[in-house]
């Protein structure tokens, strides 16, 4: 039951940043709640919120990285959700924190944000114009319900734990 409420929120998000480029705020406190009461029971409690304050950390120093970034390049301090990242993106990242381990959640980050930028960059290649307004949420939310099945599916592997990375990689 709470798997197909996870899936129902996801897709919900999905669609609405595909339609509208913005995401209903009541969603994300559902989410964050879906999301907690799903990984929570997996873990033990320090491993959780160990988890979740590496993640969290991940996040913001990417955040102030691209805050940085685009400060330097514009000579004046900017607000990122002024025309950069939308506000349901930044907390579609925050909920992300409370699902994975910080090795999957990496990896998560780093394959849809690299499959995100080839998908624009192939659309603005065909299109020829590029779109000022990009649906990372609702594509992020969309591989997450192809994450989280894989989850379900698979034995060896698992979105709150980096047991089945660590084992791929030599020593």
């Amino acid at each position: 039951m709470l798997e197909c409420a996870l899936i129902v929120l996801l897709l919900v998000i999905a669609m609405e940043d595909f339609k509208h480029r913005a995401v209903s705020w009541f969603l994300f406190p559902l989410l964050l709640a879906a999301s907690v009461a799903y990984t929570f029971p997996r873990l033990t409690g320090e491993a959780f919120v160990a988890n979740v304050l590496t993640n969290a950390g991940f996040t913001a120093l990417q955040l102030l990285a691209v805050t940085a970034y685009f400060s330097l390049r514009k000579k004046t301090l900017v607000n990122l959700t002024a025309g950069y990242l939308g506000e349901g993106d930044i907390l579609f990242l925050g909920n992300l924190c409370f699902v994975f381990s910080p090795l999957n959640y990496c990896l998560f980050y780093f394959l849809t944000l690299s499959g995100i930028v080839l998908l624009v960059l192939l659309r603005q290649a065909v299109a020829g114009a590029a779109s000022d307004k990009i649906p990372l949420a609702g594509i992020q939310a969309f591989v997450l319900v192809v994450v989280l099945v894989a989850d379900w599916r698979l034995e060896r592997f698992a979105c709150e734990n980096d047991y089945w990375l660590t084992q791929l990689m030599p020593l």
